[in-house]
């Protein structure tokens, strides 16, 4: 939907549903620093913050396995989603 060509993998601060456009059942997360991906953003008013970032920069880092969260139910990562251990920033902190 763009007039140039890009290549990467779209990650996104929180977990999306089909309302957004990613359908099916699993997610796959992986956690880096934002300094990282904060020059992969595309940054639009959408509700939520996305980025385009190299496969070889993602590869870096652990892809983990979802499950669901002991303490909000929604299919995650961890005994805790980031979502839910950080206050909803998704830092971890």
């Amino acid at each position: 939907m763009t007039e140039q060509v890009w290549r990467g993998v779209w990650l996104s601060d929180r977990p999306l549903d089909a309302n957004e456009g990613a359908y099916g059942d699993v997610v796959l997360f992986v956690v880096m620093p934002e300094e990282i991906v904060v020059e992969y953003e595309w940054i639009q008013d959408i509700g939520y913050r996305e980025f385009l970032v190299p496969a070889n920069i993602i590869s870096q880092f652990p892809i983990n396995r979802c499950h669901i969260c002991d303490r909000c139910s929604t299919e995650y990562g961890e005994a805790e989603c980031p979502w839910c251990f950080s206050g909803g920033d998704g830092s971890g902190e």
